[in-house]
């Protein structure tokens, strides 16, 4: 007896063409590349925000070092007394990040930093200098877009507001002394104008007003900036004016006209400066964008890569974004701390 096996009526398999393959292709492509710049534009989003809070905690950091402190905030720089491992005793230069560790949960970093201070004067008063190897990486100094700072040792990425100054910024010149500036057109920097000085700045050397008090009773808190992002900064451990600061340079000499007071005037015109001889754009290249690290005192002005402007934290600790359009005589009030004491007008929050 024959078998006759039935077999299913199969139709033949069929692949794909090359055609419907390619429209898949062009299908995805396309939908990357609707979907990618979504992504990126989320993901500086999320770097900017990230940039603002860790700016936040430190103007936090401030305001708990005010509380704890008289009510003075920390100095450009201050000189305390320091003891090491070794025993050896001076005087240590502690930038404003330095003295702001215990505030921001790094109390044991600090210690360890004066712990490892080396001892390199020999005569009395001893000085104690920084060791590098304590120069680590914080995260909360540092901007997630700012790849050359962000989780590298000893990055910074945010300064404070120094006010204005002339000759010698960012040098050692400027460094005890922020009455640099040639305020009355004689050709020398006054003790008599060290108050119109402080009046453009909010963070001094030790011995020198700063606080939020004298801030809130001057031109206010809302409307002066204490922190802001700059490109140019150093380390952490730097307690130069050019590196940990920012402010408005002024020009050498000063115009006729232009600032307080006007040239062999003696007293009370308003605090003016003309933004055309002393440039303020944020993120301009005209104020050398691209500095090196040599050159970082003639970049004052705020710089970040955040696209269209920069963050900045108020002396009220509330965050702004200062675009980069912004009229740069308003950006000069709102690095005064006390110009209403010389006849400037109250800055208008509406006004940025």
């Amino acid at each position: 007896m024959t078998r006759t096996r039935l077999t299913p009526n199969r139709k033949p398999r069929r692949g794909f063409t090359l055609i419907e393959l390619l429209v898949v292709i062009s299908i995805i492509v396309l939908l990357m590349s609707l979907i990618a710049p979504a992504i990126q534009s989320a993901r500086r989003t999320a770097r900017k925000l990230q940039c603002l809070n860790s700016m936040r905690n430190i103007g936090l950091a401030m305001q708990n070092f005010s509380s704890s402190n008289n009510g003075r905030l920390p100095s450009t720089y201050a000189q305390p007394t320091v003891t090491n491992s070794a025993g050896q005793s001076g005087t240590m230069n502690l930038s404003w990040a330095i003295q702001l560790l215990p505030s921001l949960d790094n109390a044991a970093l600090l210690k360890n930093i004066k712990n490892d201070a080396n001892n390199y004067v020999a005569g009395p008063p001893a000085t104690l200098s920084f060791n590098a190897a304590d120069r680590v990486a914080v995260e909360v100094f540092t901007c997630p877009d700012h790849v050359t700072a962000f989780k590298v040792p000893g990055g910074l990425s945010y300064v404070v507001n120094s006010g204005f100054a002339q000759t010698g910024w960012g040098t050692a010149a400027f460094l005890n002394s922020p009455n640099q500036i040639n305020w009355d057109g004689t050709g020398a920097a006054l003790a008599s104008n060290v108050a119109v000085s402080q009046a453009t700045g909010v963070i001094w050397p030790a011995g020198y007003v700063s606080s939020l008090e004298y801030v809130s009773s001057g031109d206010g808190t809302s409307t002066t900036i204490l922190l802001s992002e700059n490109l140019q900064a150093n380390t952490w451990d730097d307690y130069s004016y050019g590196g940990s600061g920012f402010g408005v340079k002024l020009p050498t000499p000063l115009g006729s006209g232009t600032v307080y007071p006007n040239a062999g005037a003696a007293t009370s015109p308003p605090l003016l400066i003309d933004p055309v001889q002393a440039p303020t754009a944020i993120n301009g290249s005209k104020i050398n964008q691209n500095a090196s690290t040599a050159a970082k005192g003639l970049a004052p002005r705020p710089s970040s890569l955040h696209v269209g402007g920069v963050n900045v934290i108020m002396c009220d600790g509330a965050g702004k974004f200062m675009i980069e359009g912004m009229d740069p005589k308003v950006y000069i009030q709102l690095m005064t701390s006390n110009a209403v004491a010389f006849g400037e007008q109250v800055l208008d929050q509406a006004a940025f």
